[in-house]
C-alpha cells in the first residue's frame, strides 16, 4: 500500500475588532496562503482562522503589512 499523507491544519483567532475590511482580509490571506488553502467564520468576537499550508510566524504581523488588520499594538502618544 501507499503511504497515507496526514493533513495538518493550523487555527488563528483575529480580533474582529482589528479587522477594516473583510475583502482586504480575504485577499491578504489569499496572497499569504493561496487560494483554497484557508477558511473562515466569524465566532463571538473573532474571526476564526484554518490555515491548510504552514502558518506565517507571526500572522497578524503580515496582515498589518498588508494593511488588512489594524496594529494590536496600542500606539504610543508622545
Amino acid at each position: 500500500m501507499g503511504e497515507t499523507l496526514k493533513a495538518y491544519s493550523w487555527e488563528h483567532k483575529i480580533p474582529r475588532g482589528l479587522v477594516k475590511d473583510g475583502v482586504i482580509l480575504h485577499n491578504a490571506l489569499s496572497e499569504i496562503y493561496g487560494s483554497g488553502n484557508f477558511a473562515y467564520e466569524e465566532v463571538g468576537a473573532d474571526i476564526v482562522l484554518t490555515a491548510f499550508l504552514e502558518e506565517p510566524k507571526n500572522l497578524l504581523a503580515q496582515l498589518v503589512k498588508k494593511k488588512a488588520i489594524k496594529s494590536p499594538e496600542p500606539e504610543k502618544k508622545e
